[in-house]
């Protein structure tokens, strides 16, 4: 006897461990983007795993600034660190580096969006020229945003590489005396997967979307339930505006932005022609949780 088999049985498995997600598929280029890092993510065994990981403080010439972590005024309670940069003495600039995730990729001629929340804690106004340089310090491209306000507010800009680099930083860099807030330093390629906003890198979507999976299963099952009970994912705290939405650890030992969303995994099981398949918490915890198994 034979028996009829489903044509919707090969697909792909998605799990955001080993940086599947952030780093990986996600196509944001920042690491520790809003300053959320803490070594709590791995169970306190790494000291530079804080909300400075990532990133590094720059004095041009004769700068001189500090670069601290706060929480009194966040951009939103969900996403409460951001960072403070002090210029003591302007000099050439003082500002931020970031090393992406072992250095950011960029290719010459491309158009690359940046986007950043910032306010000035100060009474003088202040912009931010925004720059990639490769390993060696050369400048592959540089612009400048609109001057601050003393509110929240969002600031975009774009940036096309003269030169190619593997190994790309970004660097953001103030040029007046004074103290300003910095949160959510995004740095996208424009060019995602069907030119999605907070869109999938185009090479490793188009990779999975070659294989023509009847499904997409995500994003996870041990990830989904959760290292203890306060850790499983809820996918209400993966939806609506990217400022808004939760950052956590994951049971595998590092932590999650949440850019790459529910919405974002259906939007993406559209765009190939893929069935959904979401995974939800079981309300139980992962049996490999490290507060002792599996709790419900």
């Amino acid at each position: 006897n034979t028996k009829k088999i489903s044509d919707k049985l090969i697909g792909a498995f998605f799990e955001d461990i080993n940086y599947a997600a952030d780093g990986g598929l996600y196509a944001e280029l920042v690491q520790n983007r809003s300053f959320e890092y803490r070594m709590a993510d791995l169970n306190m065994r790494d000291s530079t795993w804080n909300s400075k990981k990532g990133w590094t403080l720059i004095n041009a010439g004769q700068a001189r600034a500090s670069f601290t972590i706060d929480s009194v005024l966040p951009v939103h309670p969900n996403n409460p660190h951001y960072a403070v940069l002090s210029i003591t003495e302007d000099g050439e600039g003082a500002g931020l580096s970031n090393e992406g995730f072992d250095g950011i990729t960029v290719i010459a001629g491309k158009s690359y969006d940046f986007t950043v929340f910032a306010r000035t804690l100060s009474r003088q106004k202040d912009n931010l020229t925004v720059r990639l340089v490769d390993k060696s310090n050369t400048l592959l491209c540089e612009t400048t945003t609109a001057p601050f306000t003393t509110a929240w507010n969002k600031y975009s800009c774009k940036l096309i590489p003269a030169k190619s680099a593997a190994d790309a930083r970004l660097q953001i860099i103030a040029h007046k005396k004074g103290r300003m807030a910095i949160d959510m330093v995004s740095l996208f390629p424009e060019n995602t997967f069907k030119n999605r906003p907070n869109g999938l890198r185009n090479d490793l979507a188009q990779a999975i979307a070659d294989i023509r999976p009847r499904f997409v299963r995500f994003p996870g099952g041990c990830l989904v339930h959760g290292n203890g009970l306060e850790n499983i994912k809820k996918k209400k705290n993966t939806i609506g505006p990217l400022e808004q939405r939760v950052e956590q650890k994951n049971i595998w030992g590092y932590r999650q932005t949440a850019g790459l969303g529910f919405y974002e995994y259906f939007l993406f099981c559209e765009d190939i022609g893929a069935m959904p398949l979401p995974v939800l918490p079981a309300a139980v915890s992962c049996q490999n949780s490290s507060d002792g198994g599996q709790k419900g």
